[in-house]
């Protein structure tokens, strides 16, 4: 966690903005996609996270039920989602991009 308060310090005061991408939810394990969003909250609690998700079915029921899925959030693909996901992403107040071609 040292690396995350350098990171901090270096955009204290700046116009820099820490954001978190992930690739995809099969690229993180549950344990840093944890570690990281925690992270990320110590930096800066209303930074946007981007993640891939979806290009698989029950990958958002996945998320849904293991992330902190707000506002903050961009869910990209999103093609293999059902109607309660949609719903529940929809009360989360979360973003998604969908990719029809994927």
């Amino acid at each position: 966690m040292g690396d995350v308060v350098v990171l901090a310090a270096a955009v204290d005061g700046s116009n820099a903005r820490v954001v978190l991408a992930l690739h995809s939810l099969r690229a993180v394990s549950p344990a840093d996609l944890s570690v990281t969003v925690e992270a990320l909250r110590g930096i800066d609690y209303t930074a946007p996270i981007h993640i891939h998700v979806a290009e698989q079915a029950l990958e958002v029921e996945w998320l849904l039920l293991n992330a902190p899925i707000d506002d903050r959030w961009s869910l990209v693909h999103a093609t293999h989602l059902v109607e309660g996901e949609v719903a529940a992403l929809a009360a989360s107040g979360a973003v998604v991009g969908l990719c029809p071609t994927t």
